[in-house]
């Protein structure tokens, strides 16, 4: 749930709708970036040069928004938790989220910008306009 909504609300705070090309790219990039690593040396690592990957092949002003409202989305999220005492992370320093938390959130608002982004937009409803049901007499004329 919590990812559903920081995606509605990135969608809602910097809106736009991305073109849809090279969508197999951010596919592959995507996977790739979906990877499970333990360590967090290679997990900082392949991140990062998976999103700067990313953001040469997809680099257009949304992409860059996106990618740079997540990360700070997700800094408040993770220092309010860290600091908060809601969790933690193991061989942290000095209390703080590790720095991998910045590719790995910057990478989601990239993604979401270019595969999941084009699909809201694209299945997003029209507008309803419903009829005018008042009577002559109610509407005052």
């Amino acid at each position: 749930m919590m990812w559903g909504f920081c995606l509605l609300h990135v969608k809602r705070m910097v809106g736009g709708a991305p073109a849809v090309r090279r969508w197999q790219a951010a596919l592959v990039l995507t996977l790739l970036f979906a990877g499970v690593i333990a360590d967090p040396r290679w997990l900082l690592a392949v991140t990062s040069g998976l999103l700067m990957v990313g953001l040469i092949l997809f680099h257009e002003p949304l992409d860059i928004a996106d990618t740079a409202y997540l990360i700070v989305l997700g800094a408040s999220i993770e220092y309010t938790g860290v600091y908060g005492g809601l969790w933690s992370y193991p061989n942290r320093t000095l209390g703080n989220p590790p720095v991998w938390f910045i590719t790995l959130w910057g990478g989601v608002g990239l993604f979401f910008c270019r595969l999941v982004l084009p699909l809201l937009t694209k299945w997003q409803a029209a507008p309803v306009s419903y009829p005018d049901t008042r009577t002559s007499r109610e509407s005052g004329s």
